[in-house]
């Protein structure tokens, strides 16, 4: 589930996954307000299941966590969601050091142009012990002549090998636009991808 408030001032995102290892099922569900680029207080949750747990499905897992935001979803226009429009990727590249960048049009015909730049920290081993695989990431917005950041390459999320853009879209009234950017982190086996929501208002 993945879709903008009736207004356009919120954004949803739900995913699911199994656990690699045990096949733990996992949902997670942000709810960001766009302005200011954050999650509401109630509405960026996970699940938290054992191995015990693993014979349950995924719907299972995200059906606990649309029951929990249940009256935040309903308050903020979110039942249901609107799906909002894709906006076409003009340009993209990536660098060696990760830093990407990508325009895209926006509806008025205008580019606006995205630059993700990350700072990764591997995980080390120190005596018996191994440190966490770490990165943060920054987002600098261009368009119309205004800049703006989202993020900080100072914020440094867990579990976390490398970020990329995956899409932009823009709400349905024209005045928002939610950047996807998957981040990996490393699983039982590979790695798995997440989505973390990043938003701002045109």
């Amino acid at each position: 589930m993945a879709g903008f408030s009736t207004d356009g001032d919120y954004f949803i995102y739900l995913e699911s996954s199994r656990d690699t290892g045990a096949g733990i099922p996992k949902s997670t569900m942000q709810l960001v307000a766009l302005d200011s680029n954050a999650c509401i207080q109630g509405g960026c949750l996970k699940t938290r299941y054992s191995e015990s747990d693993s014979a349950l499905s995924l719907k299972v897992a995200e059906d606990s966590l649309l029951e929990q935001t249940w009256s935040i979803r309903q308050n903020l226009q979110l039942t249901p969601p609107a799906g909002g429009d894709s906006l076409p990727v003009l340009s993209r590249s990536r660098t060696a050091d990760g830093t990407e960048t990508m325009t895209v049009r926006l509806a008025n015909q205008q580019p606006l142009q995205l630059r993700l730049q990350q700072k990764r920290i591997p995980a080390q081993q120190i005596g018996q012990e191994f440190t966490k695989d770490r990165a943060a990431m920054q987002i600098a917005v261009s368009y119309d002549g205004q800049r703006r950041s989202l993020g900080s390459l100072n914020e440094f999320r867990d579990w976390v090998l490398d970020y990329s853009i995956r899409e932009v879209k823009l709400s349905p009234d024209g005045k928002h636009v939610v950047v996807l950017v998957t981040a990996m982190e490393p699983a039982f086996e590979g790695t798995l991808a997440t989505t973390i929501v990043q938003g701002f208002e045109l």
